[in-house]
């Protein structure tokens, strides 16, 4: 029984806590992610992205693409707030939405135990494929992806669903259909305004 509580709480937490709770808490988790993320090698450049770079990169420049990314996630989740929900608060929208973040703090951590491959000091593919190192990088670093950070990615899209869903009251049938559409163009539209800004 205390196991199925536990899942529930880790997949929904947005039934004990929301609105200026969950959003103060969140921000503390997005800016300590942030910070083990820069530190780490790991980079969070969408909303659904998650990239680790051997180059380190300007902290600010990793808060101002988690801040596009966030900001284009709660401006969707508004739109379709006011085209299918009765009412809303917009501070539950951002809380649950920041405290939705949680499951990056794992992928910030990860990049302490392995390295990205220098890629941007290779000219083509087949340098790449001509250093024996650099492969052996890239597929160790492919399969960590499938272990570590798939799994975060699909705890990731669960937790924002219910986030989602909970923060709007609509049915499970709108929020699901919806719910794709927004993360897809959110996708899109973060990762246009990061290659702009940046």
């Amino acid at each position: 029984m205390k196991n199925k509580n536990l899942l529930r709480v880790l997949v929904n937490p947005f039934e004990r806590i929301a609105g200026l709770k969950a959003l103060m808490v969140g921000l503390v988790i997005i800016v300590i992610t942030i910070i083990i993320g820069n530190n780490s090698g790991v980079h969070f450049d969408g909303v659904l992205d998650i990239h680790l770079n051997s180059q380190p990169i300007p902290l600010i420049q990793d808060f101002i693409m988690q801040g596009l990314s966030l900001a284009t996630l709660i401006l969707l989740i508004v739109i379709a707030g006011i085209i299918w929900s009765k009412s809303f608060r917009i501070i539950d929208i951002i809380g649950t939405t920041f405290l939705a973040r949680f499951p990056f703090l794992f992928a910030s951590i990860a990049g302490y135990f392995f390295n990205a491959p220098n890629i941007g000091s290779l000219s083509e593919i087949s340098d790449l494929l001509s250093d024996p190192n650099a492969l052996q990088d890239m597929i160790v670093l492919s399969l960590l992806s499938l272990i570590i950070v798939l799994p975060l990615m699909i705890w990731y899209i669960i937790i924002q669903y219910n986030a989602y869903k909970v923060s709007l009251g609509i049915s499970k049938k709108i929020a699901v259909l919806s719910y794709i559409a927004i993360i897809f163009i959110g996708e899109i539209i973060s990762t246009v305004l990061i290659m702009l800004i940046l």
